[in-house]
């Protein structure tokens, strides 16, 4: 199965480790590529499209949404699957509703948020972001996120199994 994982990351890497993985993990001719705006690759040339995200303030990025608007048509002839890399996955329903068109969302094999890490050494408001956050959920005790690896390894072992139709969508 020629298989595409384009996907947008974010300076901490974590979309890029997952599409890897995932890559790895469904074998064949599964090519994780990053998305640099032209010339990303035409969903009709493979068999199954998988797009990841990392997600920033609730948004996954211009270039993603940008080849969303530019590409919707051709990937509603394809297979699909969705996976967003963020810190907060309790809210990854929302970011899903808010940054992917519905008919994508419907039309979608499966959709899943495998979690995401905070970068304190990032340069800037993102670093200074990811201080307070941490510091914050220390503060209460709670467990700094990471990347949920199992969650990447499911995900990839119901695009290599091929839809069913009493498949959940949310792996």
């Amino acid at each position: 199965m020629k298989t595409l994982i384009l996907y947008t990351g974010s300076p901490e890497g974590c979309t890029e480790a997952m599409a890897r993985r995932i890559a790895a993990r469904i074998g064949g001719e599964a090519n994780p590529v990053p998305l640099r705006g032209k010339g990303a690759p035409a969903p009709a040339e493979y068999d199954l499209v998988v797009l990841g995200a990392g997600v920033r303030a609730g948004a996954v990025g211009r270039k993603m949404s940008r080849y969303l608007r530019a590409n919707l048509p051709a990937l509603l002839n394809v297979p699909c699957a969705i996976y967003l890399c963020c810190a907060d996955a309790c809210k990854a329903d929302t970011v899903f509703a808010e940054n992917f068109p519905p008919a994508l969302l419907r039309h979608a094999l499966h959709t899943v948020c495998l979690g995401g890490r905070l970068n304190p050494a990032a340069k800037g408001m993102d670093g200074f972001i990811s201080r307070m956050v941490i510091g914050a959920m220390q503060k209460e005790g709670k467990p700094l996120p990471q990347p949920d690896e199992a969650a990447a390894d499911a995900f990839a072992d119901a695009l290599r199994a091929g839809p069913r139709e009493d498949a959940d969508k949310n792996t």
